[in-house]
């Protein structure tokens, strides 16, 4: 999708039949869409997460509250050059332990991301980081959208 660049919050934007409304910080479910999710109990954000790694040690990619969601799937890209890593990110957390599993992890091109993605709990937030043991002589960068059931 090609969200605007610049919103301000409240502006609604529709393509392909969906609706998405900027809360000043992601493009989140709107209308009918969000009524669907609603019903099963789930949010959906687009353009969670964005950042840049630049060292060989954990980064954080996304937190979310403990106590607002027991279940997150995250879709991951990072990008080094001209490689391309895909993955997905299946995180649960009861309020007091978290556990997650990364799996169809692609690498596109010659380039293979060397990276692991993780998971913690840090107060009352849950969060999700990335170490990439090549970032210190690569930027790699990183964009994760979240799928998250609500407790």
């Amino acid at each position: 999708m090609a969200f605007p660049s610049t919103p301000t919050i409240g502006d609604i934007y529709s393509e392909n039949g969906f609706s998405w409304q900027w809360d000043g910080v992601a493009w989140s479910a709107y209308g009918s869409l969000q009524n669907a999710l609603q019903r099963y109990n789930l949010t959906l954000n687009t353009n969670v997460a964005e950042t840049t790694i630049t060292t060989n040690s954990s980064t954080t990619i996304d937190t979310f509250s403990k106590s607002a969601y027991s279940t997150a799937e995250y879709t991951v890209q990072m990008q080094q050059g001209t490689g391309y890593r895909s993955s997905k990110l299946f995180v649960v957390n009861d309020g007091t332990n978290v556990s997650s599993t990364e799996y169809a992890i692609l690498n596109s091109g010659s380039v293979q991301i060397p990276a692991t993605l993780a998971s913690a709990i840090s107060g009352s937030n849950v969060v999700i980081s990335a170490i990439v043991t090549n970032a210190g002589s690569s930027t790699v960068g990183v964009k994760a959208y979240r799928l998250a059931v609500t407790v």
